[in-house]
C-alpha cells in the first residue's frame, strides 16, 4: 500500500508541469448545419493531452466559418473531424456549369445532386438535357465540367 502512494505522488509534479494551451470553445451548444462565427466561441485552457487526444481544433482561425457535422458541446475541445467546410453548392439548387477545352467554352446550369464544397467532384443534372455530368466545385459555386 505504501507504493501505491509513493508512485501517486511520484507521478504529481508532472502533470503539474505538463503545458496548458488555449483553443476555442462553443459558448452555448452549436448544432449540425450551424456556422460557427467569432461570436459563438470562446479561448478556454487546457491541458495540452486534452488537446491531443481529442484532436482539437487550436486555434480560432481554423473553426471560424467552417459547419458544424454534429452537436458541439459548449466549454467542450471541438474535434477537427466535427468541422467541415461550408458547402457552395447546395443539392437541387441550381448552380452554373462550365465546359472549358482550348478556346471553346460551353456554360449552362444543373442541379447538383450533393451539396458539396469548393474542390469537392459533384455530380450534377444538366437542367436542359436532364443528363448527369461530373465536375470540381470552383469558388463562387461554379461547376466546372469535364475538359482534358
Amino acid at each position: 500500500m505504501a507504493m501505491a502512494i509513493v508512485s501517486v505522488l511520484a507521478a504529481a509534479p508532472l502533470a503539474a508541469a505538463e503545458e496548458v494551451r488555449t483553443a476555442p470553445t462553443p459558448v452555448a451548444a452549436i448544432y449540425p448545419g450551424d456556422v460557427l462565427a467569432p461570436a459563438t466561441l470562446t479561448l478556454r485552457r487546457f491541458y495540452g493531452r486534452t488537446l491531443r487526444r481529442a484532436q482539437a481544433v487550436e486555434r480560432m482561425e481554423d473553426a471560424v466559418g467552417k459547419v458544424a457535422r454534429r452537436t458541439l458541446a459548449p466549454g467542450r475541445p471541438i474535434p477537427a473531424s466535427a468541422l467541415t467546410d461550408p458547402a457552395a453548392v447546395t443539392r437541387g439548387v441550381p448552380a452554373p456549369m462550365v465546359y472549358r477545352h482550348g478556346g471553346l467554352t460551353i456554360t449552362g446550369r444543373g442541379a447538383p445532386l450533393r451539396s458539396a464544397a469548393v474542390g469537392e467532384t459533384v455530380e450534377a443534372r444538366n437542367i436542359e438535357t436532364g443528363r448527369v455530368v461530373t465536375g470540381k466545385v470552383a469558388p463562387g459555386g461554379i461547376i466546372e465540367v469535364g475538359g482534358p
